[in-house]
This record gives C-alpha cells, sequence and structure tokens, in this order.
C-alpha cells in the first residue's frame, strides 16, 4: 500500500471507503480489478469498516478476496471486537468462521467473549463459546464473563457459560464471585443456576460481605429467601462486624428480618461499635421489627460503646410506640450512658412528650442528672419544650436548682416566657399528680405545641393534640360549651384525657379525608377530585353558622382546619382552641391591630378561604362555581366589619346557587 491510498487517494483507500458506506458494486468492482482486499483508508481497514457500519456482505467478500479478519486499525482495534461491542452477530459469526482471534482484548482489557457477555448479545456469546474462546479469560480488574452476565442478569448467557465449564467462583479484584454479584443486583434466576453448579454460598468478598448480607444490604427480600433455604450461612458479619440481621434491621426490612431469625439468626452480634440489632431497629422507629427481636430473647438492655441502649435511643428519636415496645419487656428505664443521660433526660431534651409521659408513668427517675449537672427538666426549659416542662413539674421534678442547672434561670435566658410562666407557677402552688396518658398509636403531625397523635378514646378514633391557653379558666368553659355543639360539619370535641398544671391534652374526632388545604394542592395540579370546591364551601359555611349560632368563634379560619370528610363533605377543627393566635394570612385587619377575635373576623378569614378556593382551579373548573365564590368572597373582605355578611347569610347565599348549580 503506498502513501496514497494511506492518506484515501488511492484505489485500496477506495475499497475502504466503499466498505463503509455499504456500496456493494463498487467493492465488487475494485476486488476484480486486484484491488487489495486489505486495502486501508487513513488507518481503518476495509474490513474494519465494513463491520462497523454492518454490511456483512461487503465483509464477506473482502474475507473472500483475502482480508486479515485481525486486521487492526491504527489505534489497534480489530474487526471481531468492532462487531461484537455493536452486536452485529452476522459479521461476528463471519469473522470467527474466518478464524479471527476470539480472545484478543480491547484497550481496556476486555475479550470479545466479556463484551458480548456484558451487553447481553446471548447469540454472539454462543457463537464464541462454541468457537471455543477463553470462558474464563478475566479483564483488567478480574472480571469474568460469568461475573458481568451474573451482574445484570443474563440467565441465558450465565446457562451458555456454566455448561462451557466457566469458573463460578472466580473472584474479581476485590473478591467478587459471580454469586455475591447477582445477589447484591437480586438476579434471583442467576443465583438459582449459580447455586444449582456448586457456587460456594458463604464466600465473603475482601470487605467480610456474603451473598446473604448483600442480599440484606440491598432490599432483595426474595434472594435472601433463597440464600436461607440453600442453608447460607446468616451469622457471618462483614469487616465492621455488621451481620446481615443488623442490617435488616437498620434498614426496616421487617421480612428480612423474620427470614432471618427464622433461620437462626443471633439478636446478641454486634459491630464494632457494639450496637446491636436492636438498637438499630430502635433508632429506626421500627416498632414491628423491636417486637420480633424482642420476641428472639434479644437482650433490650444490652449497650453499645457509649452504654446508649435501645431504650435511650427510641427516646431520644421520639419513636414512642417503640418505647412503649421496650418498657413492656421490662427494660431498665433508669439505665444512662457514659454523658449520664437517661431515656427520660433524652426525651425531655428532643420535646418528645408521648416519650416522656410513657416515661414518668414507669416511674423512671425524674431528677436525675448527667455527668454536667443538668436534669431533664432543666433541659427541657433550655430549650422551651413547654409542655414537656410542664410534666415534669407535675410529676415532681425539683426546679429548685443552683442557677448553674436551674430551669428557671436557662428558661429566664433563653427568652422562653411561656416556659418561665410555667415554672413559677409551679414554684408557688401545689401541682396535681400525673394521670396515665392515653396510648399514642400513629403521630399525625406536629402542632404549634408538639405532635398531633391519633389515638382511641372512648370507643372513638381521635386526634389528640396539647394546649397550654394563656388563660385557663376561659379555655375549658369555651371548651365546655364546644363539646355541647351538635353540627355534622363541625369535628366533635370529645373531652380533655389529661391535664397537669395549665397542660390540656383534647381529644378532636378524627376526620378521615386529609385537609382542604392539601385537596386545593391537587386541583392545582389537576388532579381529579370528587368533590365540589362549592360543596365544600358549603360545608364549611354551615359549620361557620352552627358556631356563630352558638355565640362562639372559630377564632382560626384556615383551609388548614377543614377537613374533609367522607360522611359529611368537610368538617371544621381546631375552633375555640386558641385564644392567643395572630395568623397574619388570615387574621382580620381589627385583630391585627388588636382587638378580640369576632364572628366578623371569621367572616373575614371565610372571605380570604373562598379566595384561596377560587384561585386554585379544578381541571374541569365550572365557571358557576368560581362566580359564586367570587361574589360571596367581596362580601366578606370588606373592611369594615359591620358591612360583612353573617355566616348564616353566606351559608344562604352558598346554598341557593349551589341548588341552581346541580
Amino acid at each position: 500500500m503506498g502513501v496514497r491510498d494511506w492518506f484515501g487517494l488511492g484505489d485500496e483507500s477506495k475499497l475502504a471507503q466503499a466498505a463503509g458506506a455499504g456500496d456493494l458494486s463498487l467493492v465488487t468492482s475494485l476486488l476484480a480489478t486486484g484491488v487489495n482486499a486489505n486495502g486501508i483508508c487513513l488507518g481503518v481497514p476495509a474490513l474494519y469498516k465494513a463491520v462497523v457500519a454492518n454490511h456483512a456482505a461487503i465483509a464477506r467478500l473482502l474475507v473472500e478476496a483475502g482480508a486479515n479478519p485481525d486486521s487492526p486499525t491504527w489505534t489497534k482495534a480489530v474487526p471481531l471486537v468492532a462487531a461484537v461491542i455493536r452486536g452485529h452477530t452476522s459479521c461476528a459469526a463471519l469473522l470467527i468462521e474466518a478464524g479471527a482471534s476470539l480472545d484478543v482484548l480491547d484497550r481496556r482489557g476486555d475479550s470479545p467473549l466479556y463484551i458480548a457477555a456484558d451487553g447481553g448479545y446471548a447469540d454472539i456469546v454462543r457463537l464464541l463459546v462454541l468457537g471455543h474462546a477463553n470462558v474464563n479469560l478475566c479483564n483488567a480488574t478480574g472480571q469474568s464473563p460469568l461475573f458481568t452476565a451474573a451482574l445484570h442478569g443474563y440467565t441465558a448467557i450465565v446457562q451458555d457459560l456454566l455448561a462451557a465449564d466457566a469458573n463460578y467462583d472466580c473472584a474479581n479484584q476485590l473478591g467478587q464471585t459471580p454469586l455475591l454479584a447477582a445477589a447484591m443486583a437480586g438476579r434471583k434466576e442467576v443465583v438459582a443456576l449459580l447455586l444449582l453448579a456448586g457456587a460456594k454460598i458463604d464466600h465473603c468478598n475482601d470487605f467480610g460481605h456474603s451473598a446473604v448480607f448483600l442480599a440484606v444490604y440491598k432490599g432483595h427480600v426474595d434472594v435472601v429467601a433463597q440464600l436461607v433455604a440453600a442453608s447460607a450461612n446468616v451469622n457471618l458479619a462483614n469487616d465492621e462486624g455488621c451481620t446481615p440481621l443488623f442490617i435488616a434491621a437498620k434498614r426496616g426490612l421487617r421480612d428480612a428480618v423474620k427470614l432471618l431469625l427464622d433461620a437462626g439468626a443471633s439478636t446478641h452480634l454486634s459491630d464494632k461499635s457494639q450496637n446491636t440489632p436492636l438498637l438499630m431497629a430502635a433508632n429506626g422507629g421500627y416498632t414491628e421489627i423491636v417486637s420480633l427481636l424482642i420476641a428472639a430473647k434479644a437482650d433490650v438492655n444490652q449497650p453499645n460503646q457509649s452504654k446508649d441502649t435501645p431504650l435511650i435511643w427510641a427516646a431520644d428519636r421520639g419513636h414512642a410506640p417503640v418505647v412503649q415496645c421496650l418498657l413492656a419487656a421490662k427494660v431498665n428505664a433508669n439505665h444512662c450512658n457514659t454523658a449520664g443521660r437517661s431515656a427520660l433526660l433524652v426525651a425531655a431534651r428532643g420535646g418528645h412528650v408521648p416519650v416522656v409521659e410513657l416515661l414518668l408513668v414507669v416511674t423512671a427517675d425524674i431528677n436525675k442528672a448527667d455527668i454536667n449537672g443538668e436534669t431533664a427538666i432543666y433541659t427541657a426549659a433550655r430549650r422551651g419544650h413547654v409542655a414537656v416542662v410542664k410534666l415534669l413539674v407535675a410529676a415532681g421534678a425539683n426546679t429548685h436548682l443552683p442557677d448553674k442547672v436551674n430551669p428557671l434561670t436557662i428558661a429566664r435566658q433563653n427568652g422562653h416566657h411561656t416556659t418561665v410562666r410555667a415554672l413559677l407557677t409551679a414554684q408557688k402552688a401545689q401541682l396535681s399528680a400525673l394521670k396515665p396518658p392515653v396510648l399514642c398509636l400513629v403521630k399525625l403531625g406536629r402542632g404549634r405545641y408538639g405532635d398531633v397523635w391519633k389515638s382511641s378514646y372512648l370507643g372513638h378514633t381521635v386526634a389528640i393534640k396539647t394546649m397550654y391557653p394563656s388563660n385557663d379558666a376561659a379555655f375549658l368553659s369555651t371548651l365546655d360549651r364546644a363539646q355541647q355543639l351538635d353540627c355534622p360539619h363541625l369535628a366533635r370535641y370529645h373531652g380533655i384525657v389529661h391535664s397537669a398544671n395549665g397542660t390540656h391534652r383534647v381529644a378532636i374526632e378524627y376526620v378521615d379525608g386529609g385537609s382542604v388545604r392539601d385537596y386545593l394542592v391537587k386541583l392545582q395540579r389537576r388532579e381529579r377530585t370528587s368533590t365540589s370546591t362549592v360543596a365544600v364551601a358549603v360545608a364549611a359555611a354551615r359549620g361557620l353558622a352552627a358556631l356563630h349560632t352558638a355565640g362562639l368563634e372559630h377564632g382560626r379560619f384556615t383551609a388548614s382546619n377543614i377537613f374533609l370528610s367522607t360522611t359529611a363533605v368537610a368538617k371544621l377543627t381546631d375552633y375555640c382552641l386558641d385564644d392567643a393566635s395572630l395568623w397574619a394570612r388570615t387574621s382580620a385587619p381589627e385583630v391585627l391591630a388588636g382587638s378580640s377575635p369576632t364572628s366578623a373576623a371569621d367572616i373575614y378569614a371565610f372571605g380570604l378561604f373562598l379566595v384561596e378556593m377560587e384561585t386554585r382551579q379544578a381541571p374541569f373548573p365550572e365557571l358557576h362555581d368560581i362566580d359564586v365564590m367570587a361574589g360571596v368572597k367581596q362580601a366578606c373582605v370588606q373592611i369594615d366589619p359591620k358591612r360583612r355578611p353573617t355566616a348564616a347569610d353566606v351559608l344562604q347565599c352558598l346554598e341557593s346557587n349551589a341548588k341552581l348549580a346541580m
């Protein structure tokens, strides 16, 4: 070949160009005139160009004319590798038939068989295996064709490689075998094939990870079950001392925990920091897993290096159901960690009222101090957790402590005025004893004064909210009047379930449909809903009218305090509960200026509520609905309270227009 051909100016160069372009006629003509079949254009042979473009007929002509099947490009790339990378089966078959080298490596050190297995090209893998390619030839990282096929879950390729005696225990540079790769990737069918072939089920990689460990780590519970059924050792720990059970408990994989326990997993094995599976489950708030581990004889008092126990971690995170589960198992409620902190102290520090209540019921040491002399009431006062402070005071916490750890002093320093008032009251009067708390089942969210819990009270499903009004007598009087109301559009108040030092936990009817604020978000996202906006507005107006007829004001009328109901369209909640809140976005101008909330102020808030209803349109909005609400809205948001309609007026207008729309 001359210089002209190499640079694309001679006949050999024309041959290479024609081969790449798929010009069968020109290739045939040039070969007939005696042009060398190994012709090159700019360093790329004609055969390589034909293979890359998948022109199998031209490639065959070139091979039959004497083209070298292993002729490389100037970058050392060969035709077979090019064909395999692109999945060009016909070209690959032709080159194999022509005697191309089957074990040549590309620039990354991958063989054609590895490339085919990695790409999932089962037909090419079969051709290479039949051509006697080395099935155990590994790449630069030590990965074999079987490894990459197992990792990707290419079952047919795995079967062909195993049938060709591929080494199923061949490990890469990190000690990973095909079985570990398949287990980690959740390839259940491949795992079955490898186990059937005799792969070592308990082999661990360089980090100490077994197949069971990796399956648990990635959450592949079905593979865990498969390996457990094949008698895998479930107690093998990695280099950090973590067992599969430890990982399952930490990640909240209940089904995996049950499988491992049934297979004999030890609940006592700990990691290098002496953390146990029970500690990890308690930390994550996984109550069901905690129960499973306790039933399997896990030591509920086993501490870690810092002497933290499952109870301390659960209390610190506010996981009340887990705390209750541990207390039922007779855990030591007064154990302290190396910092001298008990479960009660860390719960008080976090403001976790339900946990504090549970610990007080089992007579946790209320005045126990940590290594700095700080008690539960001090740390709660420092952070302004007034509800916790009131509970601790009612249970007999000592408030007369040195200035360095005095709760009143620190509350004043940090500006927690409500906490200061509570502590001053505690020091002046004999406080009532703590009553057993209502069991809090499910956390619904966090209110202004603490967590809101779903519970059961007197046979009713209720939401438990914590209140500490500034005027206790007025609050109790208003609440008593509110309890007498009987309106389907008002969430019923079932009473006070617990009181201590001016703190009240109120049981309110649990409404199951979510707030109207959430409903409006759905409308904004154009999600379909079955509830009309006018129907919601009518229901809200009926509830407000019932309040005003009884001489009561809502005081906090917002879309967040209206809940959709499967029985009554919508219900108002949180009415009459807060006599001191100012909600800048929904409060009437006169209230923001300092006047007390009135029914007229409620009407102003109702008008703003209609604005919100109007501006978050449904996917197919009814123009009539928007017109109705727009008119009422303008009347409600008058600056002069005397010009606003009454709730009864609003209700009459909405109901009459709603009937016209039906």
